[in-house]
Order: C-alpha cells, then structure tokens, then sequence
C-alpha cells in the first residue's frame, strides 16, 4: 500500500504539484496575475474625487492600514491591503470601504465583517470584532488611503500606506 503511494505522489510531482500551480512571483514577492475583480459597487466610484463620491466627510472613527497582503504584477496591477475600521460617530464597524490614493482620486474599495478580537481587546472604544477589513486598489506606487462609508459619509480609517 506504502508503495502505490509513494508512485502515485511521484507520478504528480507531490500533493502540492497535482493541483493548479501558484501564480508566479518576482524575487520581492508580487504575484504576476491581474488584480481579482473588486465589488461591483465599486465600479462607479473608480477614478471620482472622494469629496465628489461622498460629499460628507466629518464623521469620526477609528482604524488602520495593518498590512500589504498581495501585490498585482499582471495587465491590471495594483495591491490589496488590510486593516480595521470603526466607525465613533455610529458605534459599529463599517461594512464597505473605499481607497484613494494621496490626490484623493478612489482607486479601488472593499468589504468589512471580518473578525479582529485583537482590536475590541486593545481599544475598549470598539465593541465589536467584526471590524476587519480587505481592500484592492489599482494602484501599485505612491501612498494608499482607506476610507469606511457609513450611509453617504466616509471617514479616513487610520494613517495613508506607503506602498
């Protein structure tokens, strides 16, 4: 039995070989596929000014810009962050998210609703976990902003990114 085993993971070049590849990376880590698609209900923000998009910008929140997760080598290139966002003024978590890039022209956007235990345990002012963000943006250089939308406001969720 060991040995048809050990055949048949020959045969396919390991568990890991016999499903579809990994995307290719260069050296620092980019994969070189296009960006996935972002949500459609983003689609229409793409390219506005976010004071245009969502004229209301006065609401107070909390968050940030935890990390790069991915970088998009392909045709459409760009990144896709993560983070937390809180929105004060509500006392919830925002469920979508916009990003810009340092003029302030959206780039991309995302969904909230992802578990962050980690940030209700380190700031008593957000009481819920479902905080977690992951945003795409086309842009690949310069510096990344996050803004959560909350009915027609938005609100800048921690400092920019330099990508």
């Amino acid at each position: 039995m060991f040995r048809i085993l050990m055949i048949l993971l020959a045969g396919c070049g390991g568990a890991t070989a016999c499903g579809k590849p990994p995307p290719p990376k260069t050296p620092d880590g980019v994969v070189m596929t296009d960006l996935p698609p972002m949500p459609d209900w983003v689609e229409p923000y793409i390219g506005r000014a976010i004071g245009d998009a969502f004229p209301d910008v006065g609401e107070s929140c909390l968050g940030f810009i935890d990390r790069i997760d991915a970088r998009f080598g392909g045709a459409a290139g760009g990144v896709e962050v993560s983070g937390w966002g809180w929105s004060v003024s509500g006392a919830q978590a925002y469920t979508r998210f916009v990003a810009t890039d340092e003029s302030g022209a959206i780039r991309g956007g995302g969904v909230g609703g992802i578990e962050r235990g980690d940030v209700v345990v380190a700031i008593p002012t957000v009481t819920q976990p479902m905080v977690g963000y992951v945003v795409r943006s086309n842009q690949s250089t310069g510096k990344i902003r996050v803004f959560g939308i909350s009915n027609d406001a938005v609100c800048q969720v921690g400092p920019e990114l330099a990508l």
